[in-house]
């Protein structure tokens, strides 16, 4: 696992998460404990809304994450909506994705704190 990109550490007592990856990720001991970690140092009061696409791979994946955490998540969002109202992104990216790519240039445009872990 290697973080290529981290901005300014910031706390939130309340934090909106864009889970984005790629579908090639599909395997949730590698996914689960990447999202923990994130909101442990981020938000440790643990009042979050997950954002994502919930659809195969990191989508998928962390609706059921957010599910058994009990954390509210709102999915089947397309990248530019979860991204345009997320407080920070995680992306979980294989460094081939296209879309995952796109969606962290689309969050660095917005300015949107961006965390990249690839995998």
């Amino acid at each position: 696992m290697l973080w290529l990109h981290q901005t300014k550490r910031l706390q939130y007592t309340n934090m909106k998460l864009a889970v984005i990856g790629s579908k090639s990720v599909a395997k949730a001991e590698v996914l689960f404990p990447l999202i923990q970690g994130f909101i442990d140092d981020r938000c440790p009061k643990k009042q979050v809304t997950i954002l994502s696409g919930g659809g195969n791979g990191v989508g998928g994946l962390v609706r059921k994450w957010s599910e058994r955490r009990g954390f509210d998540f709102v999915g089947f969002l397309p990248f530019e909506l979860s991204v345009g109202n997320a407080d920070e992104v995680l992306a979980i990216w294989d460094g081939v994705d296209g879309g995952t790519q796109h969606a962290i240039r689309y969050a660095k445009k917005l300015g949107v704190p961006v965390m990249i872990v690839r995998v």
